[in-house]
């Protein structure tokens, strides 16, 4: 909306908060975990992406503090 004094922006969240309704149910199977920084759906397409995701997956791999 444009006023006199310029430009201004009216942004609002309504949101409703509604009592659970059902329940949760625990799995009766192993959730495997995998960690996107050890394992990638992605190949390389050169030697320096190839380099740059392994500095990248040691990083996060990283034990060290």
């Amino acid at each position: 909306m444009q006023r006199p004094g310029g430009w201004r922006l009216l942004h609002i969240n309504d949101l409703e908060v509604r009592q659970r309704d059902y329940q949760t149910v625990p799995t009766t199977f192993a959730v495997p975990c995998v960690n996107p920084c050890q394992s990638l759906p992605y190949r390389p397409l050169g030697a320096g992406e190839k380099s740059a995701l392994a500095a990248w997956q040691e990083q996060e791999g990283s034990q060290d503090g």
